[in-house]
C-alpha cells in the first residue's frame, strides 16, 4: 500500500472537528488495492436529497489519492458499494482524464481540476532561481546571501516543545491572515498530527530565534508543505521557509515539493507560489450523485447543473 501523510488516523482525526457532527469517517481503497483515501460520511440535504441523505467528502487539502482514475472509481471501485447518494472526492492526480459532466452507469459526476504549485525535484540554487519571477528572485538572492543567518531545524527529540512554538505562531498567522474556520486548529490537534510518522514539522530560525515554521506531509512521490505560520517581521520568511524545506528535502531524499494553491484560483497566494518557480498542476477532483438515489422524473440537464455548482 503506498503511503500518505492524508490517508492516516492522524490526519482524520485533526481535521475531523471542522466536518458535521454527523460525520462517520474513514480510509477508503482505491479499485487496484494499492492506495487508500480518506473521507468523511455525512448527512446533508439539498434541492434533490431535501429528507437528507448520505453524501461522501474529502477532508481538507489536497487529502486524496496520488493516483485516482475517477472513470475507473465510478464503476468498478469501493465507492459502489457503499452508502451513499454522492459527494465530492479531491484526488492528488494529475493524469489527463475527460474533465466536464459524465453520465456513468452507477454513477453521473462532473470532473474538474484545482491548481496546486509544485517545486520539481533535483534543482540546484541557480535553476531555482531561473525559474522564477523577477521579484521573487531578487529577494531570494538576498535570502541566499543572508543563508549563514538562518537555521532550518526538523523537530525531533524536542517534538513537543517545537509543537507548542509551531501552534503559537500558526494561531498569530490565522488571526493576522484571517484563516477560515476550517484552518483553525489546536495544540492538542497539532500533537495528534505530529503523532504520524509521516508528518513532519520544520523550524525555521533567524539569528537563533523561531521566525516560522511548517508542517509538511509526505505523499506518494515527494512531499506537501501543508500548514505554515511565520512571526510578522520584516524579514522575507515566508519565502526562506519554503526554500531550505526544499533545500532540506533535496539533500536527505528525493521528490518533488507541492506548495498547494492559493485561497481561489489564481489569487495573491497562488502568484506568490507562481513567483517562486513553482509549476502549475492540476489536480483532478469530482462531484457526483448516484443514478439509483435520484427521482427519476430529473432531467440529465438538472443533474449536469447542479454538479457544476456548489454540492452537496
Amino acid at each position: 500500500m503506498i503511503n500518505s501523510g492524508f490517508a492516516t488516523a492522524e490526519f482524520l482525526k485533526f481535521s475531523a472537528p471542522v466536518m458535521s457532527p454527523f460525520a462517520a469517517q474513514g480510509l477508503a481503497g482505491d479499485h487496484q488495492g494499492k492506495r487508500r483515501f480518506p473521507y468523511y460520511r455525512v448527512k446533508r440535504g439539498n434541492d434533490f436529497f431535501p429528507d437528507m441523505s448520505h453524501f461522501l467528502l474529502s477532508p481538507i487539502c489536497f487529502s486524496g489519492c496520488g493516483r485516482f482514475n475517477f472513470e475507473q472509481e465510478f464503476s468498478r471501485g469501493e465507492l459502489t458499494g457503499m452508502d451513499i447518494a454522492g459527494g465530492f472526492l479531491q484526488s492528488r492526480d494529475a493524469q489527463e482524464q475527460a474533465q466536464g459532466f459524465h453520465a456513468g452507469r452507477e454513477f453521473f459526476y462532473y470532473l474538474d481540476g484545482r491548481s496546486n504549485y509544485r517545486l520539481e525535484p533535483g534543482l540546484s540554487r541557480q535553476e531555482l532561481l531561473k525559474n522564477m519571477k523577477r521579484d521573487s528572485r531578487a529577494r531570494v538572492r538576498k535570502i541566499f546571501n543572508m543563508a549563514d543567518d538562518f537555521e532550518l531545524v526538523k523537530a525531533g527529540e524536542d517534538l513537543m516543545q517545537g509543537i507548542r512554538v509551531f501552534s503559537s505562531l500558526y494561531n498569530d498567522t490565522a488571526q493576522r491572515v484571517n484563516f477560515g474556520a476550517q484552518y483553525l486548529f489546536t495544540l492538542e490537534r497539532w500533537q495528534t498530527l505530529f503523532s504520524s510518522p509521516l508528518w513532519s514539522l520544520f523550524l525555521l530560525k533567524y539569528r537563533g530565534e523561531i521566525v516560522a515554521g511548517a508542517a509538511v506531509a509526505e505523499v506518494e512521490g515527494g512531499y506537501d508543505y501543508t500548514f505554515m505560520g511565520y512571526k510578522a517581521c520584516e524579514l522575507d520568511v515566508s519565502r526562506a521557509l519554503i526554500l531550505f524545506i526544499y533545500q532540506y528535502l533535496q539533500s536527505h531524499h528525493s521528490g518533488f515539493l507541492d506548495l498547494g494553491g492559493g485561497i481561489a484560483e489564481g489569487d495573491s497566494l497562488a502568484r506568490f507560489k507562481l513567483g517562486l518557480g513553482a509549476r502549475l498542476v492540476q489536480f483532478n477532483r469530482a462531484r457526483f450523485v448516484r443514478r439509483s438515489a435520484l427521482d427519476r422524473g430529473l432531467s440529465e440537464q438538472a443533474v449536469r447543473q447542479a454538479l457544476t455548482g456548489r454540492w452537496p
